[in-house]
């Protein structure tokens, strides 16, 4: 088929240029002797690629490589199709690609014609460089031509030419010993964060610039994306202050190296790398150990600062170093035990890194810290106990001062068993000062300021206390001569105040003072002290321990109730033919002032000396009689346990009661209420001052001037408003007598007229006897012409309310009295 076109290609070809550009973006640079696999030619814009040897042109349908020799002098390669497929190839030394000519080396032989499909580059073809588009062979192998002599530097263009119209690929392999320049490998760039940001920006110039050390006349771009760096004409470079991450390691980018001529060299994958480095808070700790030996050295385990150190960051590396620069070099002059490190005061350094990069440097000051001293190590702590608990309420504190001997910064923590107190755990006492228990053993963890503990023991004792009945007695000796002073029996209350004296000690004193302080100054007559009311202090101690003080008043006894007086009134008395008779447990409320009738013994006399010996009491008390007419002392004597006693009076007065008998009254005037005696009042309804009644007082004419028919009530109170009680004699409680009576007056006639003429007769209305409040007088035609409020007796001589003279006439009247509404008529004459 070749052979059929060859003619009329010959013809087309003639009249066209024997030279073509070629760009750099459709030449592929290969740098390593690696086999070329199966790529597939395409179609391209070059159809006029030639071999010195014949003007017939490769088709279009075709791939270019691009190699650089970096040492050998032999050069030779094999096409291989992977189908039975007509393939071609040119090659041009040293090439001019924007005016490439002939190739100097090229095949274009009909492997149908000769069965042979590979061609290439032949080491043992020793003359033949071309072959002609034919069956024709003029070297030693079919589709196979001369090598290269190379040198370093030498460059090779080689078009692979897939004439065939089938598509099939193929494989390049490369022979001879000649060496491609692979300089330009794939490259990693590291950079440490060192201020933990996340992020360092990269000098993408000087990345560059290390490229181009091969060869200083290569262009160096960079790209984000491959596809953009293996195009030899994108412009969409990165520029040169390049960003990277840590959350974006390894951070790739794509180096463009592109020959003088523009021939794409390679692509190199660039890995930015953005180290972590270790977050350090601290660049200088302390260590601090206990000396307890005093020795002046302890094992450090310098391994237990990490997790200070780390932070939580659990990637990091550590060594130790005894010097700064051992560690900054990051040597093997390590610390070799660190867990085990024996020394005194000193600083070791200690390098921190991930991945053994971007390391920091950590100072640890090492230091000695001695334990405390402690004078005691084991105390017995003793106290009574608390209100016969069995308990007491220590103080733990107060016990510091006997086991540190007052040594300052110190730090006590009380634990209730040892192994807490030794390891520190949390479950520690909380309330030291006031620590509630039993006899027990508790611990106490003695630190400076927290550190290099010691452990002391505290024996809490609670020593029993006198079992006593009470705090406080109230010895009591009736005082009979009432002279204040009576002899006491101190000892005789013991077994009152403690109820088992075993192994008990009383010790009496005059003052509370001495008795806690334990004088020497003890009461010695105690089975016959004498005093007045006074008060003395008993120390008790149980095995001469936990004393309680007992106050033990002594008491010259009287009754708490002093004597008085009050009295019954009549009213209070139950009305008989021959008199009155009391209940005299009236006037214990009065006569007790608050006290409780219980604490005494309480019986009534007729005569005081009587009431002082007990003789002849009444029995009959609750219903004693009083005849009319006469008053009576009755003597109530008060007497308590202890035998003592006082003596009240109670007065009585028997009068019958205040009763008037209904009033017939003749004459037309109004009736004169009489004066009552003392307890006694007027109302003008019933229950006195507890009804809705107004009292009425005799003694004021105005009000005690009775009109027409009325209905009085007498009233009386034994206690209540003030002028009807005695002050003197004020009564035992409150009793009520209450009846009434009737007080009826004559029909008078109200005036019919008045002749205001100066005569003297009938000059005014004259209305006395009825009790008139308001009048209200009107002319014929219903007006009014006079009107007067108050008391009214004869204020009208038929004037006008302004003081005018009414003509003669009838008028009519309104009238407003004691005993109601009244109305009629009056006539004025002249």
């Amino acid at each position: 088929m070749k052979n059929i076109l060859l003619f009329t290609i010959a013809l087309l070809y003639n009249l066209t240029s024997y030279s073509q550009a070629v760009s750099p973006s459709d030449i592929i640079g290969v740098c390593s002797n690696q086999n070329i696999v199966n790529p597939t030619p395409t179609g391209t814009k070059y159809n006029n690629l030639i071999t010195h040897c014949s003007t017939i042109p490769l088709t279009n349908t075709l791939v270019l490589y691009y190699v650089e020799i970096m040492s050998g002098t032999t050069f030779a390669f094999t096409i291989t199709p992977t189908n039975d497929v007509d393939y071609d190839f040119a090659t041009w030394l040293n090439p001019n690609i924007n005016n490439l000519g002939p190739a100097d080396r090229g095949s274009q032989n009909s492997p149908l014609q000769t069965g042979v499909y590979t061609v290439g580059l032949s080491l043992h073809e020793p003359i033949e460089t071309c072959e002609l588009p034919s069956a024709n062979i003029s070297g030693l192998i079919p589709g196979m031509v001369r090598y290269y002599d190379v040198q370093p530097g030498d460059a090779i263009l080689i078009a692979v030419n897939r004439w065939s119209t089938k598509d099939s690929g193929f494989t390049l392999s490369f022979e001879g010993d000649a060496i491609l320049n692979c300089i330009l490998l794939d490259k990693a760039y590291h950079k440490c964060d060192f201020d933990n940001d996340g992020k360092e920006n990269f000098d993408l110039t000087e990345i560059a610039d290390e490229i181009k050390t091969s060869d200083p006349t290569y262009v160096v771009d960079f790209f984000a994306s491959e596809i953009d760096a293996n195009n030899a004409t994108a412009t969409n470079t990165l520029p040169s202050n390049h960003t990277a991450y840590t959350a974006s390691n390894p951070n790739s980018i794509y180096a463009r190296v592109k020959r003088p001529n523009g021939i794409l060299k390679k692509v190199m994958k660039i890995d930015l790398i953005v180290d972590k480095s270790p977050v350090i808070k601290q660049k200088k700790i302390s260590y601090e150990s206990c000396d307890y030996d005093r020795s002046g050295t302890v094992s450090f385990d310098l391994t237990s600062m990490q997790p200070t150190i780390a932070n939580g960051q659990t990637d990091l590396q550590f060594k130790y170093y005894e010097n700064l620069s051992d560690a900054e070099d990051n040597n093997n002059k390590t610390i070799v035990q660190p867990q085990k490190y024996v020394s005194g005061l000193k600083t070791v350094y200690i390098r921190v890194a991930i991945n053994d990069k971007c390391a920091k440097i950590v100072e640890a000051d090492l230091i000695l810290i001695y334990p405390p001293t402690l004078l005691e190590t084991e105390i017995e702590y003793e106290l009574c106990e608390r209100e016969y608990t069995e308990k007491a309420i220590f103080d733990l504190t107060s016990q510091e001062k006997f086991i540190a001997n007052n040594q300052k910064d110190l730090v006590f923590k009380y634990y209730e068993n040892l192994v807490d107190a030794e390891q520190d755990n949390a479950n520690f006492i909380s309330t030291p000062t006031s620590y509630t228990a039993t006899s027990r053993t508790v611990y106490t963890r003695v630190s400076i300021q927290g550190k290099c503990a010691l452990t002391a023991t505290l024996n809490l004792i609670v020593d029993s206390n006198p079992r006593v009945t009470d705090t406080q007695f109230d010895y009591e000796i009736c005082d009979d001569d009432l002279d204040g002073m009576e002899t006491f029996d101190l000892k005789s209350y013991e077994s009152i105040i403690v109820s088992d004296p075993t192994g008990i000690e009383f010790k009496y004193y005059k003052n509370l003072t001495d008795a806690q302080n334990n004088s020497a100054a003890v009461i010695s007559n105690t089975k016959e002290f004498t005093s007045k009311k006074t008060t003395v202090y008993v120390r008790i101690t149980l095995n001469q321990k936990c004393p309680i003080l007992v106050a033990l008043n002594l008491i010259p006894s009287r009754t708490t109730l002093s004597s008085s007086e009050t009295r019954i009134s009549e009213i209070c008395g139950e009305e008989h033919t021959d008199g009155l008779r009391f209940n005299l447990t009236r006037a214990l409320t009065s006569l007790l002032k608050g006290e409780q009738s219980g604490k005494y013994k309480i019986s009534y006399y007729r005569e005081e000396e009587d009431a002082r010996n007990a003789n002849n009491a009444l029995e009959n008390y609750k219903s004693h009689l009083v005849a009319y007419g006469t008053e009576e002392t009755v003597y109530v004597r008060f007497e308590n346990g202890k035998g003592c006693y006082i003596i009240s009076h109670i007065s009585l007065e028997s009068n019958r009661r205040i009763t008037i008998p209904d009033q017939y009254n003749k004459e037309c005037d109004p009736y004169q209420l009489p004066v009552l005696p003392e307890a006694y009042a007027y109302y003008t309804q019933p229950h006195g001052p507890r009804g809705t009644g107004t009292r009425i007082d005799p003694k004021a004419p105005e009000s005690s001037s009775i009109f027409g028919k009325r209905l009085i009530y007498i009233y009386a109170s034994s206690k209540g408003e003030k002028d009807l009680v005695d002050k003197e004699k004020p009564d035992a409680d409150e009793c009520i007598f209450e009846t009434s009576f009737t007080v009826f007056n004559n029909d008078c006639k109200i005036p019919k007229g008045i002749s205001p003429n100066g005569d003297g007769k009938n000059d005014s209305w004259d209305l006395t006897p009825f009790g008139v409040t308001d009048v209200v007088i009107f002319n014929r035609w219903g007006q009014e012409v006079y009107q007067f409020s108050g008391n009214y007796i004869n204020q009208w001589y038929g004037q006008s309310s302004s003081g005018k003279e009414l003509p003669d006439g009838t008028y009519w009247y309104s009238l407003e009295t004691l005993n109601g509404k009244l109305q009629g008529w009056v006539q004025i004459m002249r």
